[in-house]
């Protein structure tokens, strides 16, 4: 029986994220192999450490003409540390293969020491990169940051950067000259507040209109507080993302702030939202908000149920300031994305802890993975 390719590719994509089940479909017939080989392999993670190198092997698929698969490889993950015994390829080496090749992924997030970093050749197609640095840096501080930014800007493309940089790469800084950063570079994310710091010292103030803060807890706030209370930055950030913070700061007045995100377990989100939400109300930024998306991360493991939910109290003030048209009145959508745990039962939570919301037309309600927060459009 033959189907039809939209159908056929509806029902594929309903499986994307099992690998085995994709494996199976990919051998029903020829028919489905090019949409099962497209989520297969959408996602590639290489590892080069003492123990593993599925880094070179990789290299020499992608070397033989049998290699039909490149085109669907749209994430690559490379942890490449040093392998006892064999020589060490930087990661500029390895986005030249990569170039060579025509691997042409859009997210590249790449794990390594500085001194591997070395010159890349041109990958316009990568639009989102994570950089994760290791501590060994060479004696010169700013020759070091400046091997970073000569290195991001072999994308020309990039769109996104995530920067997990060790301090020492950023001291003795200050007044340094940046070159321009790629021309549709919009957001940064950075889990060292005091990166903030360095970003407005440069020469020429590193200031995007998206920023993505994780992993920050009470005793770092004062660094990113003091980032967007900044007349630099005030008017300049148009859309603010809380991760996994152990709370959520004051807010200062952001006049340009449009969309606010904040991803944590919804256990404890409603609390620290509720002062986030109170002092955010009071300024300019309650003015131009357009949109706030509320992203339930993963909980502890074997946690129950029960004890994930959050207090309907804490939840229940926070309805009554959402639908201020007042204090809002731009505000349209306030979107909530289930977490580990909660996707199935998102939408009856919400519909207990924001009934107002619900009513007013601007709860919406889905299930999304926050681990590919690109995928997303809050």
């Amino acid at each position: 029986m033959f189907f039809p390719g939209e159908l056929v590719d509806s029902v594929i994509d309903l499986v994307r994220s099992d690998p085995i089940t994709l494996a199976d479909c990919a051998l029903v017939c020829r028919q489905w192999v090019p949409r099962s080989r497209y989520h297969y392999f959408s996602s590639v993670q290489l590892v080069r450490n003492t123990n593993r190198d599925t880094l070179r092997t990789f290299i020499l698929i992608l070397a033989s003409p049998l290699a039909t698969f490149i085109s669907s490889v749209r994430e690559v993950y490379i942890f490449h540390h040093s392998s006892y015994g064999t020589p060490v390829l930087s990661a500029g080496d390895i986005i030249g293969l990569f170039a060579r090749y025509g691997l042409a992924p859009t997210l590249l997030h790449l794990s390594c020491s500085l001194r591997h970093l070395g010159a890349a050749a041109p990958l316009p197609s990568v639009t989102h990169l994570r950089l994760e640095l290791g501590p060994r840096i060479p004696d010169s501080r700013p020759a070091a940051f400046e091997l970073v930014v000569n290195f991001i800007h072999e994308f020309p493309g990039l769109r996104s950067l995530a920067l997990g940089v060790g301090l020492q790469i950023l001291e003795n800084v200050a007044g340094y000259t940046l070159r321009p950063p790629p021309p549709n570079l919009r957001e940064i994310e950075i889990s060292t507040p005091a990166v903030l710091g360095y970003m407005l010292s440069l020469g020429t103030p590193l200031i995007l209109p998206e920023l993505i803060v994780r992993f920050v807890d009470e005793q770092q706030w004062g660094e990113v507080e003091r980032y967007l209370s900044d007349e630099r930055v005030r008017g300049r950030i148009e859309c603010l993302t809380l991760t996994d913070c152990s709370a959520l700061p004051v807010l200062p007045s952001l006049e340009g702030l449009g969309h606010l995100v904040i991803a944590q377990p919804f256990h404890y989100m409603g609390p620290h939202l509720r002062v986030a939400l109170l002092s955010l109300s009071r300024t300019a930024s309650a003015k131009r908000l357009e949109s706030l998306t509320l992203h339930g991360t993963r909980h502890g493991r074997g946690e129950a149920f029960a004890s994930v939910l959050p207090p309907v109290g804490e939840w229940s003030e926070m309805d009554d300031i959402l639908t201020d048209v007042e204090l809002w009145p731009r505000l349209r959508t306030v979107y909530v994305c289930g977490g580990d745990g909660l996707e199935g039962r998102t939408p009856e939570l919400m519909v207990t802890l924001l009934p107002l919301c619900l009513a007013s037309g601007i709860l919406k309600v889905g299930s999304v993975d926050p681990a590919h927060r690109h995928g997303l459009t809050a």
